[in-house]
């Protein structure tokens, strides 16, 4: 959707081959950002331990509490089997991270993290657990990182699809927490999910005078001026999988397309756009131009 509407609202972009797929794959790297940007706040939240430690350490006075200060986390095993997965890492050396991810804020998320019960109750237990050392890591992301607010403030300023793209965070690091040092970057946005959103952004291309024709006698009831442009785009992608993308059941397309409708244009375009999909897929099966595969079990 995104791509699609700075195609056609870009002017510079008209009439350039393998610029559309360039911005397409932009877009699909751009989703990563949040999730490279919280995975470098965690790792750096645990090494700030050891800071801590020693600079408590080297203080003029220092207190029975200064040289209680527990560094475990900075051991902990999960952590360092994602320190052990190169490639990986090697993603972190990106412009989103360096300005994004300062010692302030990691400085922060740590003092957040070691006032949380569950933190004190982890460094009581000398020993590490691979129980224990997860628990404690997604203690770290799910309420020091994930919803810490000033943080979620200034990354949603910083990267403005944070919110958007924080499913497809939420996933990864769930890959991250089951295969710390064996998880690719291509399970993060799969291969078969670049080529699927190629397609349909081609289809939607090509096709989108005999979309229009289609969706246009829909309109009847509205103003095509005040129909706004990313409901448009909407309709032809969702159009484009009714019609070409056999294996995407119906009523996965046009409950999809509503939520986005909800998310990203106006409040009455869910409704609009439930209304003309499932008209124009009425229309288009009585004719028999809908082939969708069944998948349901058989005998």
């Amino acid at each position: 959707m995104q791509t699609l509407y700075a195609v056609e609202t870009d002017p510079g972009m008209k009439d350039t081959p393998g610029k559309t797929t360039r911005v397409l794959d932009e877009k699909l790297n751009q989703a990563l950002e949040p999730f490279w940007v919280s995975l470098s706040f965690l790792i750096k939240t645990t090494q700030y331990a050891v800071k801590d430690a020693q600079m408590r350490a080297s203080k003029l006075l220092v207190t029975q509490e200064d040289r209680e200060v527990s560094t475990k986390i900075a051991d902990n095993t999960l952590i360092k089997r994602i320190q052990e997965n190169k490639p990986l890492l090697e993603h972190l050396k990106i412009p989103v991270v360096d300005r994004m991810v300062n010692e302030e804020w990691v400085r922060k998320i740590y003092l957040s993290l070691i006032a949380d019960p569950a933190y004190k109750a982890y460094t009581e237990t000398p020993a590490h657990t691979p129980a224990s050392d997860l628990k404690i890591l997604r203690q770290l992301w799910e309420q020091h990182i994930q919803k810490n607010d000033f943080l979620v403030e200034l990354l949603s300023e910083e990267l403005p699809n944070w919110e958007d793209d924080m499913d497809l965070t939420q996933l990864s690091m769930n890959l991250l927490f089951k295969q710390p040092d064996q998880l690719h970057i291509h399970q993060l946005i799969t291969e078969e999910k670049r080529d699927f959103a190629a397609k349909l952004l081609q289809a939607a291309l090509e096709k989108k005078d005999y979309c229009m024709q289609l969706i246009q006698p829909k309109l009847v009831n509205w103003d095509m001026e005040r129909v706004a442009h990313i409901d448009l785009i909407l309709l032809r992608l969702g159009l484009c999988e009714l019609l070409y993308f056999s294996t995407i059941p119906t009523k996965v397309t046009i409950n999809e397309y509503i939520e986005v409708a909800k998310r990203y244009s106006t409040p009455q375009s869910g409704q609009f756009v439930n209304g003309v999909l499932d008209n124009l897929y009425k229309e288009l099966a009585q004719e028999g131009k809908i082939h969708k595969q069944d998948h349901r079990s058989k005998p």
